[in-house]
């Protein structure tokens, strides 16, 4: 497993040089889930009272990879840092749990038993494969860095998630 210490220090010393003063991870996690849960709630809602379709909510010509890569006879895992529960409750809204069946993770409360690390050897470990036959569609750094420390083929997803279709990227996520 990795060493989160060397992180943890980082976020310190950049709260501090905004004039902050850090809190505890668990502090952190609680917010990020409690806004997170009320963004889920409205998606959630905008979906099953027809406001919106699923597809708005998945990454545009997302579904066609995960058919296409199914065909080809991949067998196809979602990761996500966000609480697992979650991540369930949305892969089914979305209609996604076809390409994943049980191979959905996500996130825990205790940081000790999950990181995208942690699913990844896993992963490795049960499939008996090294990580050259890894591949990864992913829009964070953790999942990018993951896959290329076990040799794999990480490929960054920088889409605009508030202009869906728009072919442009998310400012944030550029490099």
């Amino acid at each position: 497993p990795r060493d989160w210490s060397s992180d943890v220090c980082s976020s310190d010393l950049e709260v501090k040089s905004r004039g902050g003063a850090a809190k505890a991870p668990e502090w952190y996690l609680d917010e990020f889930t409690a806004r997170l849960s009320g963004r889920i709630r409205e998606r959630s809602a905008a979906v099953t009272e027809g406001r919106s379709a699923a597809r708005e909510f998945v990454v545009h010509g997302g579904r066609e990879v995960l058919e296409a890569m199914r065909r080809r006879g991949y067998k196809l895992y979602l990761l996500s840092g966000t609480l697992e529960k979650f991540v369930r409750q949305e892969a089914e809204l979305l209609g996604l749990t076809e390409f994943f069946g049980p191979r959905l993770f996500g996130g825990h409360e205790d940081h000790t038993k999950f990181s995208k690390q942690m699913v990844f050897e896993k992963i490795l470990r049960e499939e008996k494969i090294s990580g050259e036959r890894l591949v990864s569609f992913g829009d964070g750094p953790v999942d990018i860095r993951n896959t290329k420390d076990l040799g794999g083929l990480a490929v960054a997803v920088a889409s605009d998630e508030t202009n869906h279709g728009s072919g442009r990227l998310h400012p944030q996520k550029q490099i």
